[in-house]
């Protein structure tokens, strides 16, 4: 997913965090899965491998479409990314875990360096499991 550390995504004075900015989606399906809504959370994250890549844009690229630079073939390995954002210090690794109202346990992870592109959710009850819903 190197995209967001590519253009405005990458610099906190933009987003909430990549954790809210990306997350959001998943913590909707884990709420309509769980029936419930958050009540108690916890997370940790932090910026553990693209803070370290020091090939960076001088400014902002000025007209230039994600369309233009996005080339998905060239997103592994991580370390190997070129031309990030000028100012990177957002999250690239999160989890955080949370209580829903109804007392359904639930977590999340976040990688944004991994090779993969896809959503997983595992949803596991008294009656039993389901796994790997994509």
């Amino acid at each position: 997913m190197d995209f967001y550390f590519k253009d405005w995504h990458a610099d906190r004075r933009n987003t909430t965090s990549l954790l809210l900015q990306k997350g959001a989606h998943d913590i909707d399906v884990i709420h309509w899965l769980g029936q419930g809504y958050t009540r108690r959370v916890n997370a940790v994250g932090g910026l553990v491998v693209y803070g370290n890549i020091t090939s960076r844009r001088e400014k902002e690229k000025a007209g230039v479409r994600m369309t233009d630079w996005l080339a998905p073939e060239r997103n592994w390995p991580p370390l190997s990314q070129r031309d990030l954002n000028p100012i990177v210090d957002v999250e690239d690794l999160s989890m955080m875990q949370m209580v829903l109202d109804n007392g359904v346990l639930a977590s999340y992870q976040q990688c944004h360096f991994t090779p993969d592109y896809w959503r997983n959710y595992t949803v596991i009850g008294t009656e039993g499991e389901v796994g790997e819903l994509r």
